[in-house]
C-alpha cells in the first residue's frame, strides 16, 4: 500500500542518510529497486570517498569512470592472456588500491634503474624513464593490440614506415591494420600516460590526433590514437577501435559480440598491468 511504502522509504532516508531524500516516485518506475540501489550505493561511494587518503581517493574516483577495466576481475586464463605471476598481481593490486609497498625490513630504498628515493606506493616504478622501462610499456601493450587485429582476422604490422610520403621519418602506425574499413587502411599510434595527470588520456589524444589525423586523410589512411592510464583506464578513441574489432573477433571465435568486446578490452589493459608491475618490481618496489 501507498502508507506501507511511504514507510519504507522514511526508513531507507534515515538509516541511509541520502544527501536528496527518496520519494514515493522513485518506486513508481519499471525498476523501482534498481533505482534506489544505484542511490544508496552512490551515496556511500561519496561518503567513502571522502574518508579516504589523497592517494586511495584519486584510484578510487578512477574505477568509477566509465573508461576503468576491472582487470582484478578477469578470469586468470592464460590461454586468454588473462594471467598475471602471483607476485606481479600483487604489486598490481596495491598499486591499483592505493595500498603501500613496503620492504619486510622497513627500510627505504633507492630506485635501481636511475637511483632516485623509490615511494611506498610504486608510483615512482611506473613512471621510471631509466632502462627504458616506459618503452617496454609502450611496447607490450603496441603488440596485444597487433595480435589482437590479427585474431580479429585484419592482416596487420607493426611500426610500419614510410606511410605519410611527405619525405620525414615520422611513424603514426605502431599498428598498422589493412583493410580496416572496406578498403582503407588505421594507422594506431599507442600511448600509455600518467593516470594522476589532469584528463591525461583526453589530452594525449588530442596531442596525437593534432600531429597525424590530418596527414593520415591526405594519404588516404584512418588514424586512431590509441591511450591506456597507468590506473587501468581506457580511452575513447582505443575503445571506438575495439569495438570495430570486437564484431570480427566474434564472428571468429563465435562468441557474443559484448563478450568479444570484453574480453579485447580486458586483453590489452591485463598486458599493459602486467608489464608496469614488472616493471615496479625492477625498481625495487612492492
Amino acid at each position: 500500500s501507498l502508507g506501507r511504502m511511504s514507510e519504507a522509504i522514511d526508513r531507507l532516508n534515515t538509516i541511509h542518510k541520502l544527501p536528496v531524500a527518496l520519494e514515493t516516485i522513485d518506486l513508481s518506475g519499471p525498476h523501482p529497486q534498481r533505482n534506489i540501489v544505484s542511490m544508496i550505493c552512490e551515496n556511500h561511494a561519496t561518503l567513502l570517498s571522502a574518508k579516504l587518503p589523497a592517494r586511495q581517493r584519486e584510484l578510487f574516483e578512477a574505477r568509477k569512470s566509465e573508461e576503468f577495466v576491472a582487470w582484478y576481475a578477469a578470469l586468470p586464463s592464460e590461454s586468454l592472456g588473462n594471467h598475471i605471476p602471483p607476485n606481479q598481481f600483487r604489486v598490481a593490486v596495491k598499486f591499483q588500491f592505493g595500498l603501500e609497498m613496503r620492504r619486510s625490513d622497513g627500510e627505504e630504498k633507492n630506485c635501481e634503474a636511475c637511483g632516485q628515493m623509490m615511494d611506498v606506493f610504486g608510483i615512482h616504478g611506473a613512471k621510471c624513464h631509466s632502462e627504458g622501462g616506459l618503452t617496454k610499456r609502450h611496447n607490450v601493450t603496441r603488440d596485444t593490440v597487433h595480435k589482437i587485429a590479427m585474431e580479429s582476422g585484419k592482416q596487420s604490422e607493426i611500426e610500419r614506415k614510410e606511410i605519410l610520403n611527405d619525405g620525414s621519418d615520422r611513424r603514426p602506425a605502431d599498428v598498422y591494420i589493412h583493410n580496416y574499413a572496406m578498403i582503407q587502411a588505421l594507422a594506431i599510434d599507442v600511448a600509455v600516460v600518467d593516470g594522476a595527470a589532469t584528463n591525461g588520456i583526453k589530452n594525449k589524444e588530442n596531442e596525437k590526433n593534432r600531429k597525424y589525423l590530418v596527414d593520415c586523410a591526405n594519404n588516404d589512411l584512418l588514424f586512431s590514437p590509441f591511450v591506456l592510464d597507468s590506473f587501468g583506464r581506457i580511452g575513447k578513441c582505443a575503445l571506438r577501435v575495439l569495438r570495430k574489432l570486437s564484431f570480427k573477433y566474434a564472428e571468429t571465435h563465435d562468441i557474443a559480440v559484448a563478450h568479444a568486446l570484453e574480453r579485447l578490452r580486458m586483453k590489452v589493459v591485463l598486458a599493459m598491468i602486467r608489464e608496469q608491475s614488472a616493471q615496479i618490481i625492477e625498481r625495487g618496489g612492492g
